[in-house]
Protein backbone atom coordinates (compact mmCIF):
# COMPACT_ATOMS: atom_id res chain seq x y z
CA UNK A 1 0.00 0.00 0.00
CA UNK A 2 0.94 3.48 -0.47
CA UNK A 3 0.53 4.93 3.34
CA UNK A 4 0.74 8.91 3.82
CA UNK A 5 1.94 10.22 7.06
CA UNK A 6 1.49 13.41 8.20
CA UNK A 7 3.49 14.92 11.41
CA UNK A 8 6.97 16.20 12.59
CA UNK A 9 7.37 14.29 15.54
CA UNK A 10 8.95 11.20 17.09
CA UNK A 11 5.71 9.41 16.61
CA UNK A 12 5.53 9.72 12.90
CA UNK A 13 8.84 8.34 12.69
CA UNK A 14 8.30 5.35 14.31
CA UNK A 15 4.75 4.80 12.60
CA UNK A 16 7.11 5.24 9.37
CA UNK A 17 9.72 2.66 10.34
CA UNK A 18 6.56 0.25 10.81
CA UNK A 19 5.04 0.49 8.89
CA UNK A 20 7.79 0.07 6.07
CA UNK A 21 9.02 -3.06 7.71
CA UNK A 22 5.57 -4.16 7.09
CA UNK A 23 6.48 -4.10 3.67
CA UNK A 24 4.50 -0.78 2.89
CA UNK A 25 5.42 2.46 0.45
CA UNK A 26 5.67 5.62 2.72
CA UNK A 27 5.38 9.65 1.70
CA UNK A 28 5.90 11.58 4.84
CA UNK A 29 5.02 14.95 4.92
CA UNK A 30 6.62 17.30 7.01
CA UNK A 31 5.64 20.76 7.60
CA UNK A 32 8.16 23.49 6.76
CA UNK A 33 9.92 24.59 9.88
CA UNK A 34 9.82 21.53 11.61
CA UNK A 35 12.73 19.11 12.90
CA UNK A 36 11.69 15.74 12.67
CA UNK A 37 11.87 14.14 16.21
CA UNK A 38 12.34 17.52 17.92
CA UNK A 39 14.24 17.55 20.82
CA UNK A 40 14.57 13.93 20.93
CA UNK A 41 16.60 14.16 18.05
CA UNK A 42 19.48 16.01 20.42
CA UNK A 43 22.16 18.17 18.92
CA UNK A 44 25.40 17.14 17.39
CA UNK A 45 28.80 18.11 17.00
CA UNK A 46 32.15 16.88 16.03
CA UNK A 47 32.12 14.57 19.23
CA UNK A 48 28.62 12.82 19.02
CA UNK A 49 24.96 13.22 18.96
CA UNK A 50 23.70 14.39 22.81
CA UNK A 51 20.33 13.99 24.34
CA UNK A 52 19.06 17.98 25.23
CA UNK A 53 18.07 18.02 28.67
CA UNK A 54 17.86 15.18 30.87
CA UNK A 55 15.68 12.54 28.22
CA UNK A 56 15.73 9.53 30.31
CA UNK A 57 13.07 6.44 29.65
CA UNK A 58 10.20 5.80 31.71
CA UNK A 59 8.85 2.46 31.60
CA UNK A 60 6.24 2.80 34.30
CA UNK A 61 3.82 0.12 34.53
CA UNK A 62 3.07 0.13 38.38
CA UNK A 63 0.07 -1.44 38.74
CA UNK A 64 -1.62 -0.91 35.86
CA UNK A 65 -3.40 -3.53 33.61
CA UNK A 66 -1.74 -3.74 30.19
CA UNK A 67 -3.98 -3.34 27.07
CA UNK A 68 -2.83 -4.57 23.26
CA UNK A 69 -2.13 -1.30 21.31
CA UNK A 70 -4.91 -2.00 18.66
CA UNK A 71 -7.01 -0.82 21.91
CA UNK A 72 -5.54 2.42 22.05
CA UNK A 73 -7.85 5.65 21.83
CA UNK A 74 -5.89 9.11 21.91
CA UNK A 75 -4.81 8.64 25.50
CA UNK A 76 -1.89 10.03 26.80
CA UNK A 77 0.49 10.57 30.02
CA UNK A 78 -0.71 8.46 33.14
CA UNK A 79 -3.38 7.24 30.82
CA UNK A 80 -1.33 5.73 28.08
CA UNK A 81 0.31 3.67 31.10
CA UNK A 82 -2.05 0.36 29.95
CA UNK A 83 0.10 0.29 26.62
CA UNK A 84 3.89 0.89 27.56
CA UNK A 85 4.47 -2.95 28.10
CA UNK A 86 4.13 -3.76 24.37
CA UNK A 87 5.99 -0.12 23.32
CA UNK A 88 9.08 -1.09 25.69
CA UNK A 89 9.23 -4.66 23.68
CA UNK A 90 9.74 -2.34 20.45
CA UNK A 91 11.85 -0.19 22.08
CA UNK A 92 14.36 -2.90 23.16
CA UNK A 93 13.76 -4.91 19.41
CA UNK A 94 14.56 -1.86 17.50
CA UNK A 95 16.96 0.72 19.91
CA UNK A 96 18.80 -1.58 21.89
CA UNK A 97 18.92 -3.31 25.54
CA UNK A 98 18.33 -0.69 28.15
CA UNK A 99 19.75 -0.35 31.77
CA UNK A 100 18.41 1.34 35.01
CA UNK A 101 19.66 4.76 35.15
CA UNK A 102 20.88 6.37 38.76
CA UNK A 103 19.00 9.86 39.91
CA UNK A 104 20.40 11.67 42.99
CA UNK A 105 19.19 14.91 44.58
CA UNK A 106 22.45 16.79 45.82
CA UNK A 107 21.51 18.70 49.68
CA UNK A 108 23.49 22.34 50.53
CA UNK A 109 26.25 20.11 52.54
CA UNK A 110 27.06 18.60 49.37
CA UNK A 111 25.58 14.84 50.52
CA UNK A 112 24.47 13.38 47.16
CA UNK A 113 20.88 10.94 48.13
CA UNK A 114 17.98 9.31 46.10
CA UNK A 115 16.26 11.49 44.22
CA UNK A 116 13.30 13.58 45.90
CA UNK A 117 12.08 15.40 42.82
CA UNK A 118 10.91 12.71 40.04
CA UNK A 119 11.69 9.07 41.62
CA UNK A 120 9.50 9.06 44.79
CA UNK A 121 12.32 8.28 46.97
CA UNK A 122 11.45 9.57 50.11
CA UNK A 123 14.75 9.44 51.91
CA UNK A 124 15.03 12.91 52.29
CA UNK A 125 13.18 13.34 54.90
CA UNK A 126 15.12 10.96 56.87
CA UNK A 127 18.14 14.02 56.75
CA UNK A 128 16.19 16.45 58.68
CA UNK A 129 16.61 17.00 62.31
CA UNK A 130 14.74 15.88 65.27
CA UNK A 131 13.08 19.35 65.38
CA UNK A 132 12.51 19.85 62.06
CA UNK A 133 10.31 16.29 61.85
CA UNK A 134 8.57 17.50 65.02
CA UNK A 135 7.86 21.06 63.71
CA UNK A 136 7.03 19.10 59.85
CA UNK A 137 4.70 16.91 61.59
CA UNK A 138 2.52 19.67 63.46
CA UNK A 139 2.22 21.23 60.04
CA UNK A 140 1.07 18.45 58.43
CA UNK A 141 -1.41 17.79 61.30
CA UNK A 142 -2.87 21.07 60.76
CA UNK A 143 -3.14 20.75 56.98
CA UNK A 144 -4.62 17.14 57.39
CA UNK A 145 -6.65 18.21 59.85
CA UNK A 146 -8.63 21.02 57.36
CA UNK A 147 -6.87 23.98 59.61
CA UNK A 148 -5.02 25.67 57.01
CA UNK A 149 -7.70 27.22 54.49
CA UNK A 150 -5.31 28.49 51.43
CA UNK A 151 -4.03 25.00 51.16
CA UNK A 152 -5.28 22.91 48.07
CA UNK A 153 -4.95 19.40 48.04
CA UNK A 154 -3.11 17.89 45.29
CA UNK A 155 -5.71 15.31 44.38
CA UNK A 156 -7.58 18.81 43.43
CA UNK A 157 -4.98 20.09 41.62
CA UNK A 158 -6.48 19.46 38.17
CA UNK A 159 -9.46 21.20 39.07
CA UNK A 160 -11.17 24.10 38.54
CA UNK A 161 -11.34 26.41 41.97
CA UNK A 162 -11.54 30.11 42.84
CA UNK A 163 -9.00 29.48 45.23
CA UNK A 164 -6.72 32.41 45.08
CA UNK A 165 -3.60 31.33 46.52
CA UNK A 166 -3.09 28.58 43.52
CA UNK A 167 0.35 29.26 43.50
CA UNK A 168 3.37 26.46 43.32
CA UNK A 169 6.00 27.90 45.84
CA UNK A 170 3.24 29.40 48.33
CA UNK A 171 1.42 26.16 48.64
CA UNK A 172 5.26 24.18 49.15
CA UNK A 173 5.52 26.64 51.99
CA UNK A 174 1.90 25.92 53.58
CA UNK A 175 3.41 22.58 53.31
CA UNK A 176 6.67 22.26 54.41
CA UNK A 177 7.15 25.52 55.73
CA UNK A 178 8.65 28.65 54.50
CA UNK A 179 12.63 27.90 55.19
CA UNK A 180 12.10 23.84 54.51
CA UNK A 181 10.47 24.48 51.39
CA UNK A 182 13.43 26.86 50.68
CA UNK A 183 15.63 24.68 51.44
CA UNK A 184 14.06 21.26 49.68
CA UNK A 185 13.18 23.17 46.39
CA UNK A 186 13.24 27.03 46.26
CA UNK A 187 17.15 27.39 44.74
CA UNK A 188 15.90 24.83 42.56
CA UNK A 189 13.14 26.53 40.76
CA UNK A 190 15.28 30.00 41.16
CA UNK A 191 18.07 28.24 39.00
CA UNK A 192 15.59 27.19 36.33
CA UNK A 193 13.26 29.81 35.70
CA UNK A 194 14.95 32.66 37.71
CA UNK A 195 14.00 34.56 40.94
CA UNK A 196 12.36 37.41 39.11
CA UNK A 197 9.26 35.07 38.22
CA UNK A 198 7.31 35.22 41.19
CA UNK A 199 4.11 33.45 40.47
CA UNK A 200 3.82 30.26 39.07
CA UNK A 201 0.52 28.16 38.80
CA UNK A 202 0.75 24.90 40.93
CA UNK A 203 -0.71 22.93 37.94
CA UNK A 204 3.21 23.46 36.58
CA UNK A 205 4.62 21.67 39.39
CA UNK A 206 5.32 18.50 36.93
CA UNK A 207 6.83 20.84 34.18
CA UNK A 208 9.81 22.24 36.53
CA UNK A 209 10.17 18.68 37.96
CA UNK A 210 8.89 20.05 41.31
CA UNK A 211 6.84 17.19 43.18
CA UNK A 212 3.32 17.27 44.77
CA UNK A 213 3.45 14.93 47.48
CA UNK A 214 0.21 14.26 49.37
CA UNK A 215 0.81 16.08 53.32
CA UNK A 216 -0.43 12.04 54.43
CA UNK A 217 2.47 10.72 52.55
CA UNK A 218 4.93 13.05 53.66
CA UNK A 219 3.99 12.27 57.59
CA UNK A 220 4.46 8.55 56.84
CA UNK A 221 7.38 9.28 55.43
CA UNK A 222 8.66 11.66 58.54
CA UNK A 223 7.24 8.99 60.92
CA UNK A 224 8.03 5.70 59.60
CA UNK A 225 10.67 3.59 58.81
CA UNK A 226 9.63 2.22 55.29
CA UNK A 227 8.74 4.29 52.61
CA UNK A 228 5.27 4.69 51.93
CA UNK A 229 5.84 4.89 47.95
CA UNK A 230 7.26 2.78 45.42
CA UNK A 231 10.23 4.01 44.11
CA UNK A 232 9.76 5.08 40.55
CA UNK A 233 12.92 3.56 37.78
CA UNK A 234 13.93 5.28 35.06
CA UNK A 235 16.28 3.43 32.19
CA UNK A 236 18.88 4.69 29.35
CA UNK A 237 20.45 2.61 26.59
CA UNK A 238 23.23 0.43 27.42
CA UNK A 239 25.01 1.87 24.81
CA UNK A 240 24.34 4.97 23.80
CA UNK A 241 22.10 8.25 24.11
CA UNK A 242 18.02 8.42 23.11
CA UNK A 243 19.15 10.98 20.60
CA UNK A 244 22.06 8.82 18.79
CA UNK A 245 19.42 5.68 18.48
CA UNK A 246 16.79 8.72 16.92
CA UNK A 247 19.56 9.68 14.73
CA UNK A 248 19.91 5.50 13.67
CA UNK A 249 15.90 5.11 13.52
CA UNK A 250 16.22 8.43 11.09
CA UNK A 251 18.30 7.09 8.63
CA UNK A 252 17.24 3.55 8.63
CA UNK A 253 13.85 5.00 7.53
CA UNK A 254 15.55 8.03 5.09
CA UNK A 255 17.58 5.22 3.07
CA UNK A 256 15.05 2.68 2.90
CA UNK A 257 13.91 3.28 -1.31
CA UNK A 258 10.18 2.78 -0.03
CA UNK A 259 10.02 5.86 1.50
CA UNK A 260 9.76 9.34 0.76
CA UNK A 261 9.87 12.94 2.47
CA UNK A 262 8.00 15.91 1.94
CA UNK A 263 8.43 19.44 3.50
CA UNK A 264 4.90 21.52 2.92
CA UNK A 265 2.60 23.92 3.46
CA UNK A 266 -0.09 21.73 5.59
CA UNK A 267 -2.48 24.71 4.20
CA UNK A 268 -1.47 23.66 0.68
CA UNK A 269 -2.06 20.14 0.93
CA UNK A 270 -5.85 18.51 0.02
CA UNK A 271 -6.19 15.74 2.59
CA UNK A 272 -7.21 13.05 0.71
CA UNK A 273 -4.77 12.32 -2.17
CA UNK A 274 -5.85 10.00 -4.81
CA UNK A 275 -2.41 8.42 -5.28
CA UNK A 276 -2.47 6.79 -1.66
CA UNK A 277 -4.19 4.06 -0.60
CA UNK A 278 -4.58 5.31 3.07
CA UNK A 279 -3.36 8.30 5.37
CA UNK A 280 -2.28 8.62 9.22
CA UNK A 281 -2.74 11.92 10.52
CA UNK A 282 -0.63 12.57 14.09
CA UNK A 283 -0.79 16.52 14.32
CA UNK A 284 -1.82 19.27 16.63
CA UNK A 285 -5.60 20.15 16.07
CA UNK A 286 -3.94 23.24 15.04
CA UNK A 287 -2.15 21.63 11.86
CA UNK A 288 -5.33 19.15 11.86
CA UNK A 289 -7.03 22.53 10.81
CA UNK A 290 -4.54 23.57 8.09
CA UNK A 291 -4.84 20.26 6.14
CA UNK A 292 -9.07 20.32 6.37
CA UNK A 293 -11.15 23.09 5.39
CA UNK A 294 -13.74 22.51 8.36
CA UNK A 295 -14.95 25.26 10.13
CA UNK A 296 -15.52 22.89 13.13
CA UNK A 297 -11.86 21.77 13.47
CA UNK A 298 -10.81 25.58 13.11
CA UNK A 299 -13.32 26.04 16.07
CA UNK A 300 -11.67 23.30 18.10
CA UNK A 301 -8.36 24.26 17.34
CA UNK A 302 -9.04 28.01 18.68
CA UNK A 303 -10.66 26.56 21.79
CA UNK A 304 -7.30 25.09 22.56
CA UNK A 305 -5.48 27.95 21.76
CA UNK A 306 -8.01 29.96 24.71
CA UNK A 307 -7.18 27.37 27.11
CA UNK A 308 -3.39 27.03 27.25
CA UNK A 309 -2.37 28.34 30.01
CA UNK A 310 1.32 29.55 29.90
CA UNK A 311 3.97 29.59 32.30
CA UNK A 312 7.40 31.38 32.59
CA UNK A 313 9.57 32.16 29.21
CA UNK A 314 13.23 31.39 29.66
CA UNK A 315 16.10 29.48 28.38
CA UNK A 316 18.21 26.60 29.16
CA UNK A 317 22.14 26.06 28.53
CA UNK A 318 23.39 22.99 28.30
CA UNK A 319 27.29 22.01 28.01
CA UNK A 320 28.25 19.18 26.84
CA UNK A 321 31.53 17.72 27.22
CA UNK A 322 33.76 14.34 26.69
CA UNK A 323 35.39 13.08 29.82
CA UNK A 324 36.83 9.88 31.17
CA UNK A 325 34.92 7.06 31.81
CA UNK A 326 32.48 7.45 35.17
CA UNK A 327 29.96 5.95 36.92
CA UNK A 328 26.25 7.43 35.01
CA UNK A 329 24.18 9.14 36.70
CA UNK A 330 21.33 12.07 37.42
CA UNK A 331 22.09 14.77 39.74
CA UNK A 332 18.96 17.31 40.68
CA UNK A 333 20.78 20.00 42.60
CA UNK A 334 19.71 21.72 45.67
CA UNK A 335 22.40 23.69 46.46
CA UNK A 336 22.87 26.63 43.34
CA UNK A 337 26.22 26.74 41.54
CA UNK A 338 25.94 29.82 39.36
CA UNK A 339 21.83 28.64 38.11
CA UNK A 340 23.23 25.05 37.75
CA UNK A 341 20.47 22.77 38.47
CA UNK A 342 21.21 19.51 37.27
CA UNK A 343 23.80 17.75 35.61
CA UNK A 344 23.53 13.99 34.11
CA UNK A 345 27.29 11.69 33.27
CA UNK A 346 26.04 9.58 30.18
CA UNK A 347 27.71 6.91 27.52
CA UNK A 348 29.94 8.32 25.91
CA UNK A 349 30.91 7.98 22.04
CA UNK A 350 33.94 5.79 22.62
CA UNK A 351 33.95 2.84 25.08
CA UNK A 352 36.49 5.22 27.61
CA UNK A 353 34.66 7.69 27.40
CA UNK A 354 31.42 9.84 29.58
CA UNK A 355 29.69 12.55 28.34
CA UNK A 356 28.54 15.02 31.11
CA UNK A 357 25.66 17.49 30.31
CA UNK A 358 25.17 20.41 32.47
CA UNK A 359 21.95 22.35 32.53
CA UNK A 360 21.66 25.89 33.55
CA UNK A 361 18.68 28.35 33.90
CA UNK A 362 19.37 32.09 33.13
CA UNK A 363 23.30 32.79 32.81
CA UNK A 364 23.52 36.13 31.29
CA UNK A 365 26.87 36.72 29.15
CA UNK A 366 28.50 33.68 30.35
CA UNK A 367 30.57 31.72 27.85
CA UNK A 368 31.14 28.27 27.61
CA UNK A 369 34.93 28.85 29.03
CA UNK A 370 33.29 30.36 32.17
CA UNK A 371 31.08 27.49 32.45
CA UNK A 372 34.07 25.04 32.56
CA UNK A 373 35.33 25.43 36.38
CA UNK A 374 31.71 24.50 37.70
CA UNK A 375 32.16 21.26 35.81
CA UNK A 376 35.32 20.45 38.44
CA UNK A 377 32.85 21.75 41.02
CA UNK A 378 30.33 19.27 40.60
CA UNK A 379 32.69 16.33 40.28
CA UNK A 380 36.06 17.46 41.43
CA UNK A 381 37.60 14.08 40.23
CA UNK A 382 36.56 14.85 36.61
CA UNK A 383 38.63 14.41 33.55
CA UNK A 384 37.73 16.84 30.85
CA UNK A 385 38.56 14.97 27.36
CA UNK A 386 37.36 17.18 24.82
CA UNK A 387 36.72 20.94 24.08
CA UNK A 388 33.05 20.75 24.64
CA UNK A 389 29.74 22.25 23.14
CA UNK A 390 27.10 24.96 24.93
CA UNK A 391 23.81 24.89 23.66
CA UNK A 392 20.65 27.30 24.32
CA UNK A 393 17.26 25.89 24.36
CA UNK A 394 13.82 28.06 24.66
CA UNK A 395 12.20 26.88 28.13
CA UNK A 396 8.47 28.30 28.39
CA UNK A 397 6.23 25.68 30.23
CA UNK A 398 2.36 25.50 29.71
CA UNK A 399 -0.59 23.16 29.88
CA UNK A 400 -4.08 22.92 29.00
CA UNK A 401 -6.46 23.98 31.07
CA UNK A 402 -9.38 21.31 29.82
CA UNK A 403 -11.00 18.40 31.26
CA UNK A 404 -9.92 14.98 30.08
CA UNK A 405 -13.69 14.73 29.06
CA UNK A 406 -13.77 18.14 27.53
CA UNK A 407 -10.70 16.73 25.63
CA UNK A 408 -12.02 13.58 24.07
CA UNK A 409 -15.16 15.26 22.87
CA UNK A 410 -13.47 17.87 20.97
CA UNK A 411 -11.06 14.59 19.70
CA UNK A 412 -14.34 12.75 18.78
CA UNK A 413 -15.21 16.22 16.60
CA UNK A 414 -12.18 16.64 14.63
CA UNK A 415 -12.18 12.79 13.92
CA UNK A 416 -15.44 12.87 12.53
CA UNK A 417 -14.33 15.85 10.55
CA UNK A 418 -12.30 13.59 8.16
CA UNK A 419 -13.33 10.43 6.04
CA UNK A 420 -13.93 7.51 8.08
CA UNK A 421 -12.28 4.88 5.79
CA UNK A 422 -8.95 4.88 4.74
CA UNK A 423 -7.94 7.51 7.18
CA UNK A 424 -6.25 7.05 10.76
CA UNK A 425 -6.15 10.65 12.81
CA UNK A 426 -4.64 11.11 15.84
CA UNK A 427 -4.88 14.66 17.79
CA UNK A 428 -2.03 15.22 19.91
CA UNK A 429 -3.08 16.63 23.52
CA UNK A 430 -0.72 20.17 24.31
CA UNK A 431 0.25 18.08 27.62
CA UNK A 432 1.25 14.62 25.31
CA UNK A 433 5.01 15.15 24.47
CA UNK A 434 6.90 13.24 26.50
CA UNK A 435 8.63 10.27 25.01
CA UNK A 436 6.53 7.80 26.26
CA UNK A 437 3.63 9.03 24.84
CA UNK A 438 5.25 9.63 21.22
CA UNK A 439 6.57 5.86 21.72
CA UNK A 440 2.87 4.81 22.38
CA UNK A 441 1.04 7.40 19.73
CA UNK A 442 3.93 6.52 16.68
CA UNK A 443 3.14 2.57 17.50
CA UNK A 444 -0.52 2.69 17.83
CA UNK A 445 -0.93 4.64 14.75
CA UNK A 446 0.77 2.12 12.45
CA UNK A 447 -1.09 -0.73 13.77
CA UNK A 448 -3.64 -3.10 12.08
CA UNK A 449 -2.82 -1.51 8.25
CA UNK A 450 -2.67 -4.58 5.91
CA UNK A 451 -2.26 -4.77 2.65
Amino acid sequence: MNIGVYGNGLDSLIACYVLLADGHHVEHFISEGGRISGHFAGSSDGHGTYDLGMVLLERDVRETSQKPLSEFSNEFGVNARHYLAESYDFVEKVFGALMPRELKSRLKNSDEIGDYFITDNLEVFKTLSHEEKELLEIRLNRIMSNHESDFIHPRRKNQKNKVLNDELFAQLQIQYGPELADRLFGSFINSLIGSRVTKVPTRFHRKLWIPLYFPETIAAAVTDISSPLTELLFFEFADGSLASKIEKLTKSVCNNRRYSMNFVKFEDLKVMDNQLNYQIFICSVADLSKLLESQKVEESANRIAGKIVQGPRTKISILHLCVKKMENKTVMLQSPIENLFRYSITNGIMSHQSCISLEFGEIGNFTKEDLLPIVEMVEPTIEILCSGDLHVVPFSPRYLDMTLQEWNLLCTEVINEFPEENCRVLPIHPDGTSFNDNLVRGLAASRGIGF
